[in-house]
C-alpha cells in the first residue's frame, strides 16, 4: 500500500507457498518483474497486482474456480487507515477481475484479512 492506502503490489513474504509441490519461490527469486527477484530468495519479492489480476483474468479466467487474497495490513494502523486500505483492496479487485474487460473473470473471490 502507498500512503494514501492505496494496493500497487503484492509481497509474497514468509515460508507460507515454498513448500508446496515446486513452491512458488523459486518461480518468484527466477522473475525479473517481480521486484526482488534476484534468484535466490522468490520471499521479498515484489509483484504488481494489476500484473497478478490480468493474468488471472487473460489466461486463467475459466479454470480458476476460486482465486484467495489475503490482505495483510499494518499493526499501526488506524481503523480509518485500515478502513481505507479494504476498500482500496476490494475495488482494486473488482476492477481487475471482475471489471478488466468484457471476459472478466469466471470464479469467485475469496478475502482474507
Amino acid at each position: 500500500y502507498d500512503d494514501a492506502f492505496q494496493i500497487h503490489q503484492s509481497y509474497h513474504g514468509g515460508i507460507c507457498d515454498c513448500i508446496c509441490a515446486g513452491g512458488v519461490c523459486k518461480q518468484l527469486a527466477a522473475d525479473h518483474r517481480a521486484v526482488g527477484g534476484d534468484g535466490i530468495d522468490g520471499c521479498g519479492a515484489l509483484t504488481p497486482i494489476d500484473g497478478i489480476l490480468h493474468h488471472v483474468v487473460d489466461k486463467h479466467k475459466d479454470s480458476i474456480a476460486l482465486l484467495y487474497a489475503d490482505n495483510k495490513v499494518h499493526k499501526s494502523w488506524t481503523d480509518a487507515n485500515n478502513q481505507a486500505a479494504g476498500e482500496s483492496f476490494a475495488n482494486k479487485m473488482v476492477a481487475e477481475l471482475f471489471a478488466y474487460n468484457s471476459e472478466s473473470y469466471k470464479g469467485d473471490l475469496l478475502v482474507g484479512v
